[in-house]
């Protein structure tokens, strides 16, 4: 018997950000990791530079990727879920910010959510 190898799946999509700063903010780029219950379930980067002004909003660009074997990874906890298991989500990473300086600066990020299934 032989092996299939797992097929990639790539995703884009475009979330509206907004910066409460004083002054602009240039934003290289974003890498990041979607985990669920510390798995990687996806891997993705923004596809372009973004402009944001003082008390503006801008849009990323957003770009991710998984393999079959990482959504494989995750039937356990997602079938947990359903089962009365939680399920808990995670994205890291890190912001590339360029200064005023033209420095690029980079800021690792990180936030947490869970769900909680009640019967």
């Amino acid at each position: 018997m032989t092996e299939t190898p797992y097929a990639t799946i790539e995703a884009d999509a475009v979330r509206q950000v907004r910066n409460d700063n004083d002054s602009r903010v240039k934003l290289e780029g974003i890498d990041f990791e979607l985990l669920v219950n510390d798995k990687v379930a996806m891997k993705g980067r923004t596809t372009e530079q973004v402009d944001l002004p003082a008390h503006g909003t801008g849009l990323l660009q957003l770009r991710a990727r998984t393999t079959g074997e990482e959504l494989r990874g995750l039937i356990g906890p997602i079938t947990g879920r359903y089962l009365g298991g939680d399920t808990r989500f995670t994205i890291r990473g890190t912001a590339h910010y360029r200064t005023f300086l033209g420095v690029v600066i980079d800021i690792p990020f990180s936030a947490n959510a869970k769900t909680i299934v009640r019967q």
